[in-house]
């Protein structure tokens, strides 16, 4: 039987807080279940402040599902929700420079549970922002209880994550962190970047017209995005080579290799071990350049 509960980052998970443990690293982590038993552990000491109890029930957000197949949550805010717009205070003000050398403004305020949050400014006049200013930010992520905010006024409109949007192929360069990335515009001139190891069989070119979809926005200040896959579509099932499966001692889970159509290595988690050695998944999502699978 395949999993009733289908991990696909974005989406929201119910769990039962079932043990508190700690780990060889010393850190408490939760022991979360959610319906069909399968487990997931949360980093206790991130939330608390969100009066989370052993035996009671989280909504969780799949916030990122690694290239090892690693599910990641969040359970939900006591007061802020993703996508919603809200007042803040700055506190602070600095001049930093972004992964393409450029300058931009780094907002810092204070969020109702006295967390620092952050907002970054790429496109704006910075002289306009001033101290103890009252400024409306939309929340685009809530990443281990603390929140990345962006600037929202009349003039600009704010993408929406999950939707596709146009972009032209504008350079290729290396960055500030030494990896070399495609350079790309929106139709509003800003910029946004692909890592390019990620990406060789898309055969993308300067100058190339290409449709992304917003993933979502990092905990560094920009947004995440991907290409339309040269052969996977996402909510399709394909059939995919089974490499390895290994039992995760912990939570019980099982860490599936399997092989795609371009001989790179997927991983995913599934909850059961698999007998024959081709296993058919959906494409749940893209990450660099590989699809997100679920059985």
């Amino acid at each position: 039987m395949p999993d009733k509960v289908q991990y696909k980052e974005g989406s929201n998970v119910e769990f039962i807080i079932k043990n508190q443990i700690n780990l060889a690293d010393n850190e408490t982590y939760f022991v979360l279940e959610d319906k069909n038993g399968r487990k997931q552990l949360l980093k206790a000491d991130y939330y608390k402040k969100y009066n989370l109890k052993i035996g009671s029930k989280v909504n969780c957000k799949i916030d990122h599902i690694n290239c090892a197949g690693k599910i990641f949550i969040e359970p939900k805010h006591p007061y802020y929700e993703e996508g919603k717009i809200y007042n803040f205070t700055i506190n602070e003000l600095k001049i930093i420079k972004n992964r393409l050398g450029k300058d931009a403004l780094l907002i810092r305020t204070l969020d109702k549970l006295n967390n620092i949050a952050f907002c970054k400014i790429e496109y704006e006049d910075f002289s306009k922002f001033e101290l103890h200013q009252q400024i409306n930010c939309k929340v685009e992520l809530i990443k281990k209880s603390k929140l990345y905010l962006t600037f929202i006024n009349s003039k600009n409109k704010s993408k929406e994550i999950g939707k596709f949007y146009d972009f032209i192929i504008k350079n290729i360069k290396t960055l500030t962190d030494n990896f070399m990335y495609y350079i790309l515009e929106d139709n509003e001139k800003k910029e946004y970047i692909l890592r390019f190891e990620y990406y060789t069989h898309h055969n993308l070119q300067i100058e190339q017209k290409i449709k992304c979809r917003l993933v979502k926005f990092s905990s560094e200040g920009y947004y995440i995005i991907e290409p339309k896959h040269p052969f996977y579509k996402i909510n399709k099932i394909y059939d995919f080579k089974i490499l390895t499966q290994k039992k995760d001692n912990i939570t019980g889970n099982y860490n599936i290799t399997v092989e795609d159509v371009y001989k790179q290595e997927v991983k995913f988690v599934a909850s059961k071990h698999f007998t024959d050695k081709k296993i058919s998944c959906k494409t749940i999502g893209l990450k660099k350049g590989k699809p997100l699978l679920s059985i």
